[in-house]
């Protein structure tokens, strides 16, 4: 059907999302290999591809981001929004936020630091989500990950396991969600990750992070 429209010129199809997870991603990637025969087939010069996560990060909401230092005008919802959100997430003046990391080396001290200045569920959604992904952790840790006990005395009384198995869903038993809704893969297992996170459990988050060098 593109090709009706666009009978002599080459096609570009991008699917863009902040974030997706990693199940739905793999399923995503399926059926775009299975669309690029399907097009090749017919002849159709059709380019697809996905942005999503780290890179839609890095290619679409920082650089837009930054362009809305040069706008005056508040009056678009988005401008608004983004300028709020830098207000938010990341505010130098912040005292309670500060914190001092006395054992750690002055290099990743300083990293912690300018860390903390983050909201906790920014740095979940990005540090800790990239140590959770990378494999680099051991068996025994996962399985220290979905215990509550340890949870708690490692993430400054953190109120629920770090990671939940998807097949046990979402919600608390009040019906409650207390899990992000994209899943991660872990050695072939897929797991929630909570999304209880608050000032308290950030100097213990922080430090967790650093001794796994991340």
């Amino acid at each position: 059907m593109t090709k009706s429209f666009f009978p002599n010129s080459a096609i570009e199809l991008t699917f863009i999302s902040p974030r997706i997870g990693d199940t739905t991603l793999t399923q995503l990637n399926a059926n775009i290999n299975n669309l690029r025969d399907f097009f090749s087939e017919n002849n159709c010069e059709v380019d697809l591809k996905i942005i999503a996560n780290e890179e839609f990060k890095s290619s679409i909401l920082i650089p837009l981001c930054n362009l809305t230092d040069n706008i005056a005008d508040e009056s678009e919802l988005f401008i608004r929004a983004v300028k709020l959100w830098k207000m938010t997430e990341i505010n130098p003046g912040r005292q309670n936020r500060i914190r001092r990391f006395n054992n750690l080396a002055p290099a990743q001290a300083q990293v912690n630091e300018n860390l903390a200045e983050l909201r906790p569920g920014f740095i979940v959604k990005t540090r800790l989500y990239d140590l959770l992904k990378s494999g680099n952790l051991s068996n025994e840790e996962v399985s220290n990950l979905q215990d509550a006990a340890y949870c708690r005395r490692t993430f400054g009384n953190l109120r629920y396991p770090v990671l939940k198995l998807t097949d046990a869903g979402r919600n608390d038993n009040h019906g409650r969600s207390r899990y992000y809704a994209d899943d991660i893969s872990i050695r072939n297992e897929h797991y929630f990750v909570t999304n209880d996170w608050y000032d308290r459990n950030m100097n213990s988050l922080l430090q967790y992070l650093a001794e796994h060098n991340i």
